[in-house]
């Protein structure tokens, strides 16, 4: 039993989930995300959401940060729904780090690419890159 708790610990500590999901499980969650984001249905994207998300971008540099480190399914949900106030010019579904992710150009122009952490079918981490220097090779979803 200890052996199973100190595993668990350690997927924790490392960011990696404990029960990853299929790539068709991910992609279908990342969709739904999406869906969710785009009809401001914030009951929907909390329940998408792990109730210890955290949120996370690159910010700097030539572009501010999509948003400050947020943690929690209420906080990080209400700022995604702020954000789909002003709906992405273009949004498509592409492979970030070899899982499902979202590719977007924002409201302002802005190139965003976002990798989602997801763990016995919940989001645990959305990882937001917005640098323009670190998004060379990525194509505009346009």
């Amino acid at each position: 039993m200890r052996q199973l708790a100190s595993r668990a610990r350690k997927h924790v500590e490392d960011g990696r989930p404990r029960f990853p999901p299929t790539a068709a499980q991910q992609r279908r969650l990342v969709a739904a995300f999406a869906d969710a984001c785009a009809g401001g249905d914030m009951a929907g994207l909390v329940a998408l959401l792990d109730p210890g998300v955290v949120w996370r971008s690159d910010g700097g540099g030539k572009v501010s940060a999509a948003r400050p480190p947020a943690a929690g399914a209420q906080q990080v949900a209400r700022w995604l729904i702020a954000l789909a106030r002003r709906p992405p010019r273009s949004l498509r579904m592409a492979t970030v780090n070899g899982a499902p992710g979202l590719v977007m150009r924002d409201g302002d122009g802005v190139l965003t690419v976002i990798a989602f952490t997801i763990d016995s079918g919940r989001i645990t981490a959305l990882d937001v890159m917005r640098n323009p220097d670190k998004l060379t090779a990525v194509p505009d979803p346009g």
